[in-house]
């Protein structure tokens, strides 16, 4: 049931262009660049964004799409709110 939830939601998305606003948020969090550097050091940190497992899907999707070059297939017209 679920998996025909997020295939209709990324049917819909692709076929208006459009990513849901949930999907473009993520959790920053620092990584340390080496192991042994001096964890007081901020610039032996650096950023790492987390996004959320559906909008990796997504990415993959599109990516997927891209490589192969398939068409997008029809899509109920339903609105998706961006």
């Amino acid at each position: 049931m679920l998996s025909l939830f997020v295939t209709l939601l990324f049917k819909k998305s692709l076929a208006v262009g459009c990513v849901p606003s949930d999907f473009k948020k993520a959790v920053d969090r620092p990584l340390l660049k080496k192991a042994g550097s001096d964890t007081s050091q901020m610039e032996n940190y650096r950023p790492v964004s987390k996004l959320s497992f559906l909008s990796k899907l997504l990415e993959r999707v599109v990516h997927n799409l891209h490589i192969r070059r398939e068409p997008l297939g029809g899509c109920e017209q339903t609105q998706v709110e961006c």
